[in-house]
């Protein structure tokens, strides 16, 4: 648009206070998914070539359906209206696309088996109170040519500081989420403790578990029309599986064990256990210490106030960022992880540790990698050999399975911004066990030569190529201050043979010689750049450190 009179933004929530208070894997995506779904609506809403259009999301042609919520929690726009008429434009298509979910969870009420608990209007009522959205309009006239977007974000950065929400919990409201009140009496599934078995009951639902219920169930045939639209009709099967089911995909390529699951899950609407794929998988399959094991992955880009600042049309950039998330969840599925969102800049998915795609073994951290190079090339080819260079900032954090949710997806947010975005261009990695035992390393993927040994030593072990004695981290510990005085690699060599001497050790020496070799790397790299030995001694040592739970067999880690 050459001569705008407005520029407008409207930002919505309360995506992170919801997200962080989820569960349950499906419920984080629903989470997630229905404030993608609502801005969807509202941007096709608004736009009108010519008139009104956004600088940010990027509008493609062909909107394929999917899993993944790719329209972000705002928008920038430029129009050709008053400041008021912007105004009133933007609260009428918000109001209008309210009355869209109210009508499409009404239209669920009237077609099912339910119990209607409350009116149209009042479901309208109870969307309104929970959404908290929020808009601002500006002069064109008023705001650089050259930082529309940033100026504009600014504003919706403040409105977002003063909005709050709480979730609040009453026995009278929906008996799943204990947060809205309740609009119908619907069936569910419930274990009856005293013949420990299931059977049906009815149980109150609020408008969004309702929606919920029909946009995760695993028959096509119950879903409204407006949600094949939406998600499409690819998924014949629960939609969201459940964190053991992404940990532990791997065992689940088996068509015969996927659809044994699969008649497990459909008996009852409760999440599988591991004992479950044991009990598919029969015993002539190995559980391994990593099939328990799910990566939370958490990525943003890095500078991108001074991106967008040189890039001339914020059209062509919002652009890139949308190639990026197709990318991204193409890179997903590869890795047959399950995403969030993908909006703009912003990644959030779960993935498992480690899995097989076709004979390959591959990791989280070769998906992290590839996604790394993926987002610097879409965003390079906007910026053309610009001097500022993009870069993604990654957390990954990997959970025992049956830890709770609200805690990885805050321990991958706090790796992300308080690890990762503190150096840029970097993954924070986390390893949070069983037992409780935490372990944090921080990569520059600037330095790739470090990442890359490290990624080689974790697709080693957990592959069962390379093999280490247990406890090798406290083994060399007790040497630190001597590692720091040794002054060649022969000597080193002689420790290492010295050290590990027993009978044990002579089916792991190519394990303990690739762990020399990657010991005096950093020692020699250290040694020429200045820096401090202990520090890159300290470095190696946790990361066999974080290894450590990857060689153990034992009981708490089943």
């Amino acid at each position: 648009m050459d001569n705008p009179i407005t520029y407008a933004g409207f930002t919505i929530g309360p995506i992170h206070e919801v997200i962080d208070a989820s569960r349950r894997t499906r419920e984080t995506w629903f989470a997630s998914y229905f404030f993608s779904w609502f801005m969807r609506q509202l941007v096709r809403k608004l736009y009108n070539p010519g008139v009104f259009e956004f600088l940010t999301p990027f509008l493609p042609k062909n909107d394929e359906s999917g899993l993944a919520g790719r329209y972000h929690d705002r928008f920038v726009a430029e129009s050709v209206f008053s400041v008021n008429e912007t105004n009133q434009r933007i609260q009428a298509a918000r109001d209008k696309i309210i009355d869209y979910f109210s009508k499409v969870i009404d239209d669920l009420i009237k077609k099912k088996d339910f119990t209607r608990l409350l009116s149209k209007d009042k479901i309208e009522d109870i969307l309104s109170n929970y959404l908290r959205t929020s808009f601002v309009v500006l002069p064109a006239a008023e705001v650089p040519k050259d930082e529309v977007v940033k100026t504009v974000d600014k504003y919706l950065d403040t409105l977002e500081l003063n909005r709050s929400f709480r979730l609040g919990r009453c026995e009278n409201t929906c008996e799943l989420c204990r947060t809205l009140p309740a609009v119908a009496e619907a069936k569910i599934w419930r274990l009856n403790p005293e013949s420990r078995d299931d059977e049906f009951d009815k149980a109150k639902r609020c408008p969004l578990c309702l929606l919920k219920y029909f946009m995760l169930t695993s028959k096509i045939s119950q879903r409204p029309e407006v949600i094949k639209e939406i998600l499409g009709t690819n998924h014949n099967r629960f939609l969201y599986p459940s964190t053991v089911e992404i940990s532990a995909e791997e065992l689940l390529q088996d068509k015969a064990v996927k659809d044994e699951i699969e008649k497990a899950k459909q008996k009852k609407d409760k999440d599988i256990d591991i004992k479950s794929i044991q009990g598919a998988i029969g015993h002539n399959k190995t559980i391994k210490p990593y099939h328990k094991y799910i990566a939370v992955v958490q990525a943003d880009g890095d500078n991108m106030g001074k991106i967008a600042k040189k890039v001339q049309n914020p059209q062509e950039l919002s652009g890139a960022l949308f190639d990026f998330a197709t990318e991204g969840v193409r890179l997903i599925e590869k890795y047959h992880g399950q995403p969030i969102y993908l909006g703009g800049d912003d990644v959030l998915a779960f993935l498992p540790t480690a899995t097989t795609i076709n004979t390959d073994f591959v990791t989280v951290l070769d998906f992290a990698a590839e996604l790394a190079e993926v987002f610097k090339e879409k965003i390079e080819e906007v910026l053309q050999n610009g001097p500022v260079k993009p870069s993604l900032s990654i957390g990954i954090a990997i959970a025992y399975y049956k830890h709770p949710q609200q805690f990885n997806l805050q321990n991958v947010r706090d790796l992300m911004y308080g690890k990762a975005k503190q150096k840029k261009d970097s993954i924070a990695l986390s390893l949070l066990q069983h037992s409780g035992a935490k372990t944090e390393i921080v990569f520059h993927l600037g330095a790739s030569s470090q990442f890359q040994s490290f990624m080689s030593l974790f697709k080693g072990v957990l592959s069962g190529d390379i093999e280490l004695p247990q406890g090798l981290h406290h083994n060399l510990a007790r040497f630190q201050r001597l590692l720091i005085e040794i002054p060649d690699e022969e000597r080193l060599t002689a420790f290492f043979k010295n050290t590990f001497n027993e009978e044990i050790h002579e089916d792991m020496l190519d394990g303990l010689n690739y762990i020399r070799d990657l010991l005096w790397g950093e020692i020699k790299i250290a040694r020429e750049s200045g820096e401090d030995i202990s520090e890159a001694i300290k470095r190696i040592l946790n990361q066999l450190k974080f290894m450590h739970f990857l060689m153990l067999d034992k009981e708490d880690n089943q």
